[in-house]
């Protein structure tokens, strides 16, 4: 998402919080959140396990009470309904009901569309950043492995620094 900053300007800010931390503060909204100035533009609740509809009812619940009216639910390469896939259209329909746009998404999808969205040569500075942030985000090392071979993944290796 930081890859998009050029697009919105000085104030636009992403914040990762630590794994299972999101919502310890008010300015926690999910585990990743953007903004422009104080304006809150997205909402990411970012899986990579075995999930339920519960767990997509308590991140779009959690984003709704805000008040805020949309919610990216990435899945990550590991990440799998447990159920029916009717059963997850059937929440994501409930929410778009009441107003809300709950958007399951495969991670590859998002970061395909953001890097084809991103100007020329962000695509280094981000998978940089994003190695940078699996220490403020005190990440354990095979979180930083497992960056690293998706990277690789989505074939990036031209991209990726000579210490990677």
């Amino acid at each position: 998402m930081s890859m998009l900053a050029p697009l919105y300007g000085e104030g636009f800010s992403v914040q990762v919080h630590p794994t299972n931390q999101s919502g310890a503060s008010s300015k926690e909204t999910s585990d990743i959140d953007v903004y422009d100035g104080t304006s809150l533009l997205y909402t990411i609740e970012v899986k990579d396990k075995v999930y339920t509809k519960a767990d997509m009812e308590h991140a779009a619940k959690k984003v709704a009470l805000l008040p805020f009216d949309a919610l990216l639910f990435v899945e990550g390469p590991r990440a799998s309904f447990q159920g029916e896939e009717k059963e997850k259209r059937a929440v994501v329909e409930d929410w778009s009901a009441r107003g809300f746009d709950l958007m399951p998404l495969r991670l590859h999808a998002l970061v395909d569309t953001l890097v084809s969205l991103a100007p020329k040569g962000y695509l280094e500075r981000f998978l940089d950043g994003l190695i940078q942030s699996t220490q403020t985000t005190r990440a354990k090392d095979t979180t930083k492995k497992h960056i690293l071979a998706c990277a690789r993944l989505f074939g990036w290796d031209g991209a990726l620094g000579e210490d990677s």
